[in-house]
């Protein structure tokens, strides 16, 4: 027998707040970027076209790319970074097939408009030609193919900037790190933030969680609501049921969540024992054992069980549409003796 069980927690939705999200940043209002280039072209902005990169042993023909990422507007402080993907296009490449690219982050914080092969900006030189760059962080595929991606994995480089003292920015370069080549055989462009095709910018996508590892709430209310006899492609996405499948697509929904065994009865005991306890839907049946309900007493907290036209708390027999072997806690022998128990089971136009 199916049915559709609904947890709901007061003050806080436990599937809401551990749910990872993600985020993309792309376009300016997210990204700076620009290229640099070295020897002659030291001293020469290049922000505004595309992007590059080569490698080479004369200076003049040395380029690299930086990128600056705001994660530090569209990310909680502390994050946990699940995953971080850096995604270029390829505007243009020569000769060779593919290029080495290494990500390095940028150690201090540049501007796009200023920023030089010599400087961060007008007022800051770099420590070092070429970029105050860290330890490299990962090293991706550039095709040539225009169009084409390239595709790196920066989650580490990521979290670091989330778990930042100071700037909470993502800074990264992007250089050529193969083998040196003759010509302009290793050559790569890339679109930057300036593309008029949107798709074909400089993306982050970043999937992360919650800000601290997750710790069990300390909630005011439990609810724990079941529905019987209902398949669940009855219920989700059937139309006619728009509140319950509102509640599906907002918090959570277990398409794994399976019966223990049948007939209900045993199903209902593992729910508030952990154990099936009996095999069929015995009516007068009871059971020594201790239940959820022992717990929440020993925490010095109180519980309530509403049951569909019950005619008086704790009823043993059918009646009307209530049927004891949907409701669990008539089959514990300490709660139907127990008139303090007792008392707390209630009909819903009976509450206590």
């Amino acid at each position: 027998m199916n049915r559709i069980v609904l947890w709901a927690l007061m003050g806080l939705s436990l599937a809401s707040s551990l749910r990872a999200q993600t985020v993309t940043l792309t376009g300016s209002s997210h990204v700076a970027d620009t290229a640099i280039r070295g020897g002659t072209f030291a001293s020469t902005n290049f922000d505004g076209g595309v992007l590059f990169t080569r490698a080479s042993a004369n200076a003049d023909y040395m380029r690299r790319s930086l990128l600056d990422f705001d994660t530090e507007t569209t990310i909680p402080p502390g994050t946990v970074v699940q995953s971080a993907t850096l995604t270029l296009t390829i505007h243009w490449g020569d000769v060779a097939p593919s290029r080495q690219i290494g990500v390095y982050p940028i150690a201090v914080p540049f501007t796009a408009s200023q920023a030089t092969w010599d400087v961060a900006s007008a007022s800051t030189p770099w420590g070092t030609a070429g970029g105050d760059l860290g330890p490299r962080t990962t090293i991706g595929k550039a095709p040539k193919v225009p169009g084409a991606k390239a595709t790196f994995d920066v989650t580490a480089l990521v979290q670091s900037a989330v778990r930042s003292a100071g700037s909470r920015h993502t800074r990264l370069a992007l250089v050529d790190v193969d083998s040196l080549t003759t010509g302009k055989a290793g050559y790569r462009e890339y679109d930057s933030t300036d593309a008029v095709d949107a798709t074909a910018r400089p993306t982050l996508t970043v999937r992360y969680g919650p800000s601290t590892t997750p710790t069990l709430p300390n909630f005011s209310h439990v609810f724990t609501i079941i529905f019987e006899n209902h398949e669940y492609d009855s219920i989700i996405g059937n139309t006619a049921a728009p509140y319950l499948n509102s509640l599906a697509s907002s918090y959570g929904l277990a398409t794994n969540y399976n019966a223990i065994t049948h007939p209900s009865l045993p199903n209902y005991m593992a729910l508030t024992s952990g154990n099936t306890v009996f095999t069929t839907d015995c009516q007068g049946c009871t059971t020594t054992g201790t239940s959820i309900v022992d717990d929440i007493e020993r925490s010095g907290r109180t519980w309530r069980a509403y049951m569909e036209t019950m005619p008086a708390p704790c009823t043993t027999i059918d009646y009307n549409t209530y049927a004891q072997k949907h409701n669990p806690f008539v089959h514990y022998a300490d709660i139907v003796t127990n008139g303090s128990a007792a008392i707390r089971m209630s009909s819903p136009r009976r509450p206590c």
